[in-house]
């Protein structure tokens, strides 16, 4: 008999033995004893890469060097998440190491102190381990300035920094405290991070999805800010506004602002006068037609002398050159009818510099602009597979500098993964790289993390919504595989095909025209039927909503009658051992009868009516499993209409769908529970983008016991980077954590951990010699165990020490003992 234990430290397992007339039994499995069983395995580790990545930010130091904050996790060659410092040739400063910025773990504004500090913002708790919520301030070493204390700082994310000429820092985001005092979007610190008291901006911007996009500061000390919101501390400001020293409202500088439906400035700057230009996404600045670009006065009146041409889109940001002329980034392909690509230049009276031609550089979005003292221009820009220059150099004159050569990759996000048999692993997603192979969002990973080149998708899927979702993993090694794409290699297939187990399409399996939707989940019969869920409305040109099942050759199974099925979208689907289908998503009736995102179906895909889970009010069920005891796990974001838990994100329960316990991760959507894996003693991992378990501090991903309780001992002391949006479990004590991160246990993963369960498994061997018992333990290969004894279960003597091969060690006990305890324990 097999009887593993939870996880947990040293991992003991636990069991009794009673010498009865040579009869050994098997009572019960004991608690662990200490410390982490399940642990990273460092001989695997598979780098997948995307080329996705945004510069948000790039600002110049005085001695040349550029400090670059976005979207990546690898900058020229090295390993920088989010945040890194070049020297003024593009290679990485190594002496500026920010370690990793987690929980969203984007910055959006930094500021560069005269000592050589920084200060950063974002949507971050963490920096590199230290708690700091949405704001932080680094040593010139990039290692958090600890004495700088905001105290519980702002409650919510912080999206504009301005340093003050006095050293103060002014910052705005979506926050309405500030160390528990009232600040509503704008408050300003002292420079050891405390509130500065004595800048009060009363109740703060408002309006519909209100923000500021930029604050600077004028000459006399005033703050003039910009960005989408209609008033000011009660005061009508559309788009930008002034305010005094003290934080109160500028009544000197009274402009109507900018109009037009989600009228927003997105960057100002201060030209040497005292003039202020614009650049946002309006079409009128005090009643007079001016198209994203525009200049005011001091007072803040239009000046109607700066002729700034029309854009086509979007403008997102401004920069001054030493000349006085006016250099402007955003999402436009013209400038008053003149192809400029993101980038062109005005001349001092807002006409278009003709000199300035940036040419036409594969680049899609630019968000920051920074002059060089040698004239040249770096830009932050979005990248992706046809726009590849994330950050770029340009000559004074528009071209690229080839002397400029900053690679940037971004870590993937793996959507679907499913383990086999021989321990090769499938992951899909969105990636372009496997250890520097081209491999797009499909591949197969041998089992010690290199690339398995005899699995080859070719071009893989595309489309416009052009990634797996879904994955269904059949004996023959084939795999269905569901998400958004509209082609295989090039072969029309709409949402739904399989794959043979050399990566090429299945052309034995014909879904015809497709789904017409997306496709999320996917489940394997026994019988070698698939069914399918997603957000569609047809099949093959069939009216099927939300659900299907196949035949094995991809055709419409008509036997399966769900009718007018789930109206909303099926996300999640698992199969009990009777037959009967479970599904979730966040559809509210299944063929006209209520059932809050949550159903079970008979085999013929007729609601089940003795499954009736718990009423909830709002609903998104992401993924579902059948526990050996047949309880049912559902995770995802449940609202409940009342409770002492309001809201939870994962719930177990009976098999009648009555609820038998619901646990609480987090009360925002981005904190739900994507992923389930079961091991083999009944105990469940579940993922996600969660901070907490019911209060403990458990990181992306936690263990429910069997018995359905959090094993708080099992905690991950290191964050990791976003979410664990995929669990695989398999052979070898396997458990494969895929999905949006960077970091697992604190060591540099891309997207994929593979963890192994170093707990042994310890079974009595029946019928031993008279007056001895003998145990068979199995552990993971070259790793030391004890084998222990008691007879009370607190007292321990070691029996044995062993080092695990690959096969059953046996162990003989004679001592005298007429009771006894035993367990086996890992030893780190």
């Amino acid at each position: 008999m097999n009887i593993p234990t939870g996880f947990g430290g040293k991992e003991p397992i636990c069991i009794k033995a009673a010498l009865w007339i040579g009869l050994i039994a098997i009572l019960f499995a004991c608690s662990p004893i200490s410390a982490q069983s399940l642990i990273l395995d460092t001989n695997f580790n598979p780098h997948l890469t995307r080329i996705t990545t945004r510069v948000q930010i790039v600002k110049l130091q005085s001695d040349g060097k550029i400090l670059v904050a976005g979207d990546f996790v690898e900058i020229a060659g090295s390993i920088r998440h989010r945040l890194a410092r070049l020297n003024s040739d593009g290679t990485v400063d190594l002496t500026f190491n920010p370690g990793t910025i987690v929980q969203g773990g984007l910055i959006v504004d930094l500021a560069r102190q005269s000592d050589g500090k920084v200060v950063i913002a974002g949507y971050f708790t963490h920096v590199d381990g230290v708690a700091r919520s949405y704001l932080a301030r680094l040593n010139a070493d990039a290692s958090v300035d600890t004495s700088f204390n905001t105290g519980t700082g702002p409650n919510n994310q912080v999206t504009g920094l301005l340093l003050q000429s006095d050293g103060k820092i002014v910052i705005s985001g979506n926050f309405t405290s500030v160390n528990g005092i009232s600040r509503s979007t704008l408050a300003r610190l002292d420079t050891d991070g405390t509130l500065d008291t004595s800048f009060d901006p009363g109740t703060g911007i408002a309006g519909s999805s209100s923000y500021i996009s930029q604050m600077v500061q004028q000459g006399d000390g005033k703050i003039v800010i910009g960005g989408k919101f209609t008033s000011i501390n009660g005061q009508t400001r559309s788009g930008i506004a002034r305010l005094n020293t003290n934080g109160s409202v500028d009544d000197t500088f009274a402009p109507s602002g900018v109009t037009l439906s989600s009228a927003t400035v997105s960057d100002l700057v201060l030209q040497a006068n005292g003039m202020i230009v614009i650049c946002g996404g309006f079409n009128r600045v005090n009643g007079s037609s001016r198209t994203n670009l525009a200049r005011l006065t001091t007072s803040g009146i239009l000046d109607s002398s700066f002729s700034a041409p029309v854009s086509d889109t979007r403008v997102f940001s401004i920069a001054l050159q030493s000349d006085g002329k006016v250099l402007v980034g955003g999402e436009f392909n013209t400038l008053g009818g003149i192809t400029r690509t993101s980038i062109a230049r005005l001349t001092t009276s807002g006409a278009l510099d003709a000199t300035f031609d940036p040419g036409d550089a594969a680049r899609h979005t630019t968000f920051s602009i920074a002059v060089q003292t040698d004239g040249k221009i770096l830009l932050g820009n979005f990248a992706n597979v046809t726009n590849q220059f994330a950050l770029e150099r340009l000559l004074s004159s528009g071209p690229q500098d080839a002397t400029f050569n900053v690679s940037m990759l971004n870590s993937p996000i793996i959507y679907a993964s499913a383990l086999q048999p021989d321990g090769k692993l499938l992951v899909a997603g969105d990636f372009e790289y496997v250890n520097s192979m081209p491999r797009r969002r499909l591949a197969r990973i041998n089992p010690n993390g290199t690339l398995d080149t005899s699995f080859d998708p070719g071009t893989g899927p595309s489309g416009s919504l052009q990634y797996i979702y879904a994955m269904a993993l059949q004996s023959d090694g084939k795999v269905v595989v569901g998400g958004g794409f509209t082609s295989i290699n090039g072969i029309t297939r709409n949402r739904i095909a399989r794959v043979n187990s050399d990566g090429t399409l299945d052309t034995g399996f014909d879904p015809g025209t497709g789904s017409n939707g997306r496709v999320f989940a996917l489940a394997l019969q026994n019988d070698g039927k698939i069914i399918a869920g997603g957000n569609f409305t047809t099949y093959n040109s069939t009216s099927k909503p939300n659900l299907v099942r196949l035949s094995s050759v991809g055709t419409l199974d008509t036997t399966f009658t769900n009718g007018a099925g789930p109206n909303g979208q099926v996300s999640t689907i698992a199969l009990q051992p009777d037959g009967k289908v479970l599904i979730g998503g966040t559809f509210s009736q299944y063929n006209g009868t209520n059932r809050g995102g949550r159903a079970r179906l008979h085999s013929t895909g007729l609601i089940d009516t003795s499954f009736v889970p718990i009423g909830v009010s709002l609903t998104e069920a992401k993924v579902c499993a059948v526990q050996p005891d047949g309880t049912i796990l559902f995770g995802g974001y449940f609202y409940y209409t009342s409770g002492d838990t309001n809201w939870t994100t994962l719930q177990r329960l009976r098999s009648d769908g009555t609820l038998l316990q619901k646990l609480a991760t987090g009360p925002e959507f981005s904190e739900m529970v994507h992923s389930l894996g079961s091991l083999a003693d009944g105990s469940t991992i579940f993922g996600g983008g969660f901070w907490t378990v019911n209060k403990p501090s458990p990181v992306r991903f936690a263990r429910l016991q069997s018995d359905g309780q959090i094993d708080t001992e099992f905690t991950s002391t290191q964050p990791m980077f976003d979410q664990v949006l995929t669990i695989s479990t398999g052979i070898n004590g396997w458990v494969v954590c895929a999905g949006d991160f960077s970091k697992f246990y604190g060591v540099n993963r891309s997207g994929v951990a593979r963890l192994i369960d170093m707990r042994p498994r310890l079974e009595i061997i029946e019928n031993p010699p008279v007056g001895e018992v003998q145990l068979s333990v199995l552990g993971q290969t070259g790793e030391d165990y004890r084998v222990e004894v008691s007879s009370t279960l607190t007292n321990w003597t070691s029996v044995t020490n062993f080092t695990a091969t690959a096969s059953d060690t046996v162990i003989r006990d004679s001592s005298a003992m007429p009771r006894r305890f035993y367990r086996a324990v890992w030893e780190p």
